[in-house]
C-alpha cells in the first residue's frame, strides 16, 4: 500500500472542494472562545467547513478513519482502509 507522512495534516474545504494544508489554510482568534481558533478556506472564505483527506500517496478522498499503521498515525479513505485489511496489517 502506498502510504506515507506526505499527504499528512491536508484538508478539503466542504464548500468549494479545494484541498489545503494546514500551513495555508486561513487562521483567526475565534470571538467566541479565546482559545480556540478559527479556520477558513484559502479559496472560498467559507469558515470551519473542512474534511480530512486520506493519507494515502495521490489519493484525495475525505478519511473515514484514523489508524496506526507501524509506528505512525494515519488518517485513511474507505478504500485504503479496506486495502489495509485485505493485506492483513491493520
Amino acid at each position: 500500500m502506498a502510504l506515507n507522512g506526505k499527504n499528512a495534516d491536508r484538508y478539503k474545504c466542504g464548500c468549494c472542494d479545494t484541498i489545503s494544508i494546514v500551513g495555508d489554510i486561513l487562521k483567526a482568534p475565534n470571538p467566541f472562545n479565546v482559545h480556540d481558533e478559527l479556520w477558513g478556506c484559502p479559496h472560498c472564505f467559507a469558515a470551519e467547513d473542512f474534511l480530512r483527506v486520506c493519507d494515502g500517496n495521490g489519493c484525495n478522498s475525505t478519511s473515514v478513519a484514523g489508524t496506526p499503521v507501524g509506528d505512525t498515525y494515519m488518517f485513511l479513505c474507505r478504500d485504503h482502509v479496506e486495502e489495509l485489511k485485505d493485506d492483513g496489517t491493520e
